[in-house]
Parts: structure tokens; sequence; C-alpha cells
């Protein structure tokens, strides 16, 4: 038996991107992961140590990660070997 969500319309348009749709989810995918882990890693960095304010910690982890995302956002992906 089928789950029902396997025929949905919202499936069967994912299927329609093509393969660069797919790529485009899974770097979304990719880069939501990542963010995830960093953020949750510098929070229990922060409750362990307590070093700097947690917005001062929160500013850090935005000002590492946005201008790669602002770039990759624009269209400026950086080739990768």
């Amino acid at each position: 038996m089928r789950h029902p969500s396997n025929s949905s319309p919202r499936r069967a348009r994912r299927s329609r991107c093509g393969r660069g749709g797919r790529r485009a989810r899974a770097e979304v995918a990719a880069l939501s992961a990542a963010l995830l882990g960093a953020a949750e890693a510098l929070g229990r960095w922060w409750l362990r140590t307590g070093a700097i304010p947690a917005a001062e910690a929160a500013q850090l982890l935005i000002a590492t990660v946005e201008p790669g995302l602002r770039e990759r956002a624009a269209g400026r992906r950086k080739e990768t070997p």
C-alpha cells in the first residue's frame, strides 16, 4: 500500500523540476543541516563557557555564514574541486 503523500500534487511538481531542481533542493538541505549543526555547536559552547554574551555569539555565527549565503543567493557560486 502506498503512503498517501506519495501521490500528492507537491510530489508530482517536484518530479518535474528535473536534475537542476533536485540539486538545488539537495544544496538547501545540506546548507540547512550545516547551519543547524553550527548553531547547535555554538549554543553548546556558549552554555559551557559563557565566554561572550549570547547576542554576540549569535552575531558571530551570522557574520561568519552570511557572506557565503549572500554570494550563493546572487548566483556567484564558486566552483569546488
